[in-house]
């Protein structure tokens, strides 16, 4: 099974990339992960205080070495 997700074209010609579940989990856990680690990154307003998916994004390289998932635009629309 492959564990990296896929990217491919959008209507308007945009990339879009699929996640594979493995790492919408892992997106889960570390979005939660971070928020309970450290008490600056909870809700504002509803929205994460800037740098939260900055955050993320290191933990997912970290994870998986090479994947081509980044803050903005990848986890930004995921949530």
């Amino acid at each position: 099974m492959d564990d990296t997700g896929t990217t491919s074209s959008h209507k308007k010609g945009k990339p879009r990339r699929f996640w594979n579940h493995r790492e919408e989990l892992f997106l889960i856990t570390t979005m939660k992960d971070v928020t309970a680690s450290n008490p600056r990154w909870k809700f504002d307003n509803n929205q994460f205080r800037v740098g939260f998916y900055n955050e993320c994004e290191k933990k997912i390289l970290s994870t998986f070495p090479g994947t081509d998932l980044r803050a903005t635009p990848h986890i930004d629309s995921k949530d």
